[in-house]
This record gives C-alpha cells, structure tokens and sequence, in this order.
C-alpha cells in the first residue's frame, strides 16, 4: 500500500531577504490602495508608481545606509565589459 507522506520544506538562507519586499509592499501599499477603491489595473500601476517614488524608494535603506532611489540614480555606474 502507498501512503503519501510529506516531505519538510528546507528553509534557504536567503529566503527573509526575497520575501521582505513582498511583505514590504503588502502591508504598506496594498492597505492604502485598498482604502482608496482603486477600481482597475491602470489606477493601481499609477498609485503604485507614485507610490513607489514617494514613499518606499525615499526611506533609508537599513544595510547600505542610502536611499534606493539613490542607488540607482548613482552616476559611478559603469558599462558591463563586451566580449572580444
């Protein structure tokens, strides 16, 4: 007779760090866009967007101490390398 039995989930070591945006974004956009009766997909993309730029790209970001918004408006930027 077979029997299914489950397997225990391996937690990876980075798994906190991927879920935190999601996390992040749920409990502080999706509240507020909720509140506001958004309606359809072309309001909930604009609220996102200013809701991006004004609130979760400004904070401080807790390892490297700068903005987001900071990081990738950075001008020390260089090209990648071509291959020869």
């Amino acid at each position: 007779m077979v029997t299914a039995q489950r397997a225990r989930s391996a937690l990876s070591q980075g798994r906190e760090k991927q879920e935190r945006p999601n996390r992040f974004i749920r409990e502080r956009f999706l509240t507020e866009a909720l509140a506001a009766g958004i309606t359809d997909f072309d309001q909930l993309n604009d609220r996102f967007t200013a809701w991006a730029e004004s609130s979760a790209n400004t904070r401080i970001h807790a390892e490297t101490g700068e903005q987001p918004i900071a990081g990738s408006n950075a001008t020390s930027l260089r090209p990648c390398p071509t291959r020869r």
